[in-house]
């Protein structure tokens, strides 16, 4: 990687963990930042998508779930999450979810 990158790349971590949760891992950002990138394509994301994107990396592991739980709206079983994906059913075929960026998701992708 260029120096260029490794600084943008570390100016968006940074960005990431000013606007989220003070414990927010590489992992989770990961996760976020591939919603964002494919919101930003104008495509539609999976947890598979990631998965397979990422499998032969080792970068997520098997945790995905824990890994991207941080970003969907808060629940009482996860009060501290932050409300910036909300997955949604396909109409044709409610076996795929879709993440998407929320609102809130989307001025922290701007940012």
């Amino acid at each position: 990687l260029s120096a260029r990158a490794l600084e943008d790349m570390a100016a968006g971590f940074a960005a990431l963990s000013a606007l989220g949760h003070e414990r927010l891992t590489i992992r989770q950002s990961l996760v976020f930042l591939a919603v964002a990138h494919a919101h930003a394509m104008g495509q539609s994301i999976t947890l598979t998508d990631i998965r397979t994107r990422y499998a032969g990396t080792g970068a997520l592991g098997d945790a995905i779930i824990k890994s991207f739980a941080m970003f969907l709206p808060p629940t009482k079983r996860l009060p501290e999450a932050l409300g910036w994906i909300v997955q949604e059913e396909d109409e044709n075929d409610r076996r795929f979810k879709y993440l998407r960026l929320t609102e809130k998701g989307q001025h922290v992708a701007a940012t």
